[in-house]
């Protein structure tokens, strides 16, 4: 039965006066009556009053009627079954699937419902809940296992419903995730582990892992570095092959070892042209081997041309001119040229022709301009960033800022005044700037910039444009000025920094320890910055992974802008991709502010060229091009053996049991006996608000409409 309870907002002597006084005034009023009525009806009509009266008073003090129904909620076991790929291995013990069968068909499982509910939940790089589940359900196509997601997906799960056991079936293996030991110290809940799989040494050889540069020069030897494990195995000779479109580009050979091993080989290749490139590292497969799925690993590389071509464009020799050449001169994939304008506007070595600024990366202006720079010169350094060529500018101390007016427009900053004035300035980052790439460093430290050596600042009016970002403010004197002095623009495919502090040197002579490689790393990070164009490219549509799996969606995602960077919502993006003798073509749906997305279901193994292209109004707004490749993901077979510590971990962390093979029969009485392995009371509660019901008004007119008709039955009205 529901409990009901009944509240006011006002004192209970307020509802006991309200009465009284109801029925008081309802007495005063019909004490005497014209014409005079029988004694019944005079108290048929001083009821009606009272009543209506006294039920106005209640609604004033907002009455609300509380409704409770108690029920018990039976304890649950949630039964969560690995669904990844491992789960198909068939090693020593039999087909791990047939195996978690067996469990799942078992009187231990079935024993469950016996006191409690069981429900199921398969996971592998994430957790699905059944409300209906048969062995059907799984499919062991998982490419990952993230033990850590699928309980913390568990945790939320038990907040809305009465999870008082989990019982995890699985070979142990987590392949991806963080450690699912800190999610089971937040759960709560005791988990029962039971082992699938062989514990005992696997015959296998597995490429374990491959590293090698992600980002490279066209023309450039890349190392790839390649762990290579075997077991079961030995005295047999393999090959470990590194191939990409043409061929193989690289061998090495391997005599196995018996035993566990693992073994270091060292590959390389010469990418020779731009442009994103596949390779793949594969050893060869043995008769007896446990699977050959996990014998080749797959990655891309990013190859840039040859060399960045660096211009630096001096307004005269200096200090920090020669640390700045001498810090991009180290890296072997930049090419520096230096410019040096002399007295009379003369530069040598050469001249300052405009096609070899249009020939150059990026540009260094160092104390550019000075009072008595060349107009011609100036021009052409105007023209060139004016026409797309990023470039970072440096103060000094001989710089005339009243000849800035041509590289006003592309400037990060505006400068109005030209004052003598020059002091000691460190450098201030606001919190918000500390991670942007220019400033990020390799080895980062509490604050390393407000350490550096002072710099030296001319007291211009410097002021940030609109468009523009401030990455550091001038700090003197243990006061933070607003006078920025690094900020940086990014607008309309224009890049540009400007660093309006000079004696950069100082960081590198005078700086501790920690600091003398950070002018080399701003500078670095500098030029990559302003040479990355990839973020201004007003159409881009790529896949949204280089490798997707052969099971899942392969997703294509774009971005479309006009020629002022404002977003396209009805541009008709089709993709058309390339396999063989076989095209397939997609069209993305707009998400809105310029984005678009769709995706291919199931695509065949192999690898694919992409072509895409924008349309608005039947003008076709740009085209892109690439590649992608979709394969199987062999993440799953790394590790073949099956791993019960991490069970075992789980389980007596929370306070439940590891069951191996022979003791699943213990599985039911472990649970039942769990202390905290109960009923919990849920409590539903419903409120009426009586002032605000629309039935408190049909009410309450009811009482005084009837009071009106006795009155007119009696001739009273």
């Amino acid at each position: 039965m529901p409990e009901l309870s009944l509240s006011i907002s006002l004192s209970t002597l307020f509802v006991l006066t309200a009465a009284l006084l109801s029925i008081a005034l309802s007495v005063f009023v019909y004490r005497i009556t014209i014409p005079a009525i029988p004694g019944r009806v005079r108290l048929l009509l001083v009821a009606l009053r009272s009543l209506g009266l006294f039920f106005l008073f209640l609604l004033i003090a907002e009455p609300l009627v509380s409704l409770f129904q108690r029920t018990d909620e039976p304890p649950q076991t949630l039964v969560l079954v690995d669904n990844s790929r491992s789960m198909t291995i068939a090693d020593k013990s039999g087909v791990r699937s047939e195996d978690l069968r067996s469990v799942l068909n078992s009187d231990a499982i079935q024993r469950l419902s016996e006191f409690g509910e069981v429900r199921f939940a398969v996971f592998d790089s994430r957790a699905r809940f059944f409300s209906s589940f048969s062995y059907d359900s799984l499919t062991f196509a998982g490419d990952g296992t993230n033990l850590s997601q699928a309980l913390q997906q568990v945790k939320e799960e038990a907040q809305k419903s009465n999870i008082r056991s989990v019982v995890i079936i699985s070979d142990g293996n987590s392949t991806s995730g963080s450690s699912p030991l800190f999610e089971a110290e937040d759960l709560h809940i005791p988990l029962f582990a039971v082992g699938i799989g062989d514990t005992t040494e696997q015959r296998d050889v597995v490429v374990h892992t491959v590293l090698t540069n992600t980002l490279t020069y066209a023309g450039t030897r890349v190392p790839v570095n390649v762990t290579v494990k075997s077991s079961g195995f030995g005295g047999q000779r393999v090959e470990v092959t590194l191939r990409d479109s043409t061929g193989v580009v690289d061998r090495q050979f391997l005599t196995l070892q018996s035993g566990e091993r693992e073994y270091s080989v060292a590959l390389s290749f010469i990418p020779e042209k731009p442009g994103l490139q596949k390779h793949r590292v594969t050893v060869t497969s043995l008769p007896e081997e446990l699977t050959d799925q996990n014998n080749r690993a797959t990655f891309f590389t990013k190859v840039l041309k040859s060399k960045m071509r660096i211009a630096i464009l001096a307004g005269e020799p200096g200090v920090d001119l020669a640390f700045i050449k001498r810090a991009l001169e180290q890296d072997p994939n930049i090419e520096v040229t230096t410019f040096i304008e002399q007295p009379g506007g003369d530069v040598r070595p050469g001249s300052l022709a405009a096609q070899a600024l249009k020939e150059q990366d990026c540009l260094l202006l160092v104390g550019f301009p000075r009072t008595d720079t060349s107009p011609a010169n100036l021009n052409a350094v105007a023209d060139a960033v004016k026409n797309g060529l990023p470039f970072l500018f440096l103060a000094s101390r001989q710089l005339d800022v009243t000849r800035l007016g041509p590289l006003e427009p592309v400037l990060p900053l505006t400068i109005r005044k030209n004052l003598a004035n020059e002091a000691q300035i460190f450098l201030q980052i606001p919190e918000t700037q500390k991670r942007h790439v220019i400033l990020r460093l390799k080895t980062p430290t509490d604050d390393p910039w407000s350490s550096l050596p002072p710099l030296f600042q001319q007291h211009h009016d410097v002021r940030v444009k609109p468009e523009a970002q401030a990455l550091a403010f001038s700090h003197i004197q243990n006061i933070t000025m607003k006078i920025p002095s690094i900020a940086v623009r990014n607008t309309a495919g224009h890049k540009s920094l400007a660093v309006m502090a000079y004696g950069l040197w100082r960081w590198k002579m005078l700086g501790d320890k920690r600091q003398k490689d950070l002018l080399d790393e701003f500078m670095s990070n500098s030029i990559r910055w302003l040479t990355t164009r990839d973020d201004d490219k007003k159409i881009r549509v790529t896949p949204a992974l280089e490798f997707f799996s052969s099971r899942d969606p392969v997703e294509f995602i774009g971005q479309v802008y006009d020629d002022s960077f404002q977003p396209i919502d009805d541009a008709h993006i089709t993709v058309s991709v390339q396999e063989r003798n076989e095209k397939r073509e997609l069209t993305l749906s707009s998400l809105g502010n310029g984005q678009y997305a769709g995706n291919w279901d199931n695509l065949p193994e192999g690898d694919y060229s992409f072509t895409a292209i924008v349309q608005r109004d039947a003008a076709i707004l740009g085209r892109e091009t690439g590649t992608f490749s979709v394969g199987d993901l062999a993440i799953e077979f790394l590790e073949t053996q099956a791993h019960p510590l991490l069970l075992q971990q789980l389980a007596a962390q929370t306070g439940g049991a590891y069951l191996e093979k022979g003791q699943r029969d213990r599985l039911p009485d472990a649970v039942r006996s769990t202390p905290g392995f109960r009923s919990r009371e849920i409590v539903r509660s419903s409120e009426i608000e009586l002032w605000n019901a629309r039935w408190s008004m049909i009410l309450l007119l009811a009482v005084f409409a009837g009071e009106w008709l006795v009155r007119k039955r009696f001739a009273m009205v």
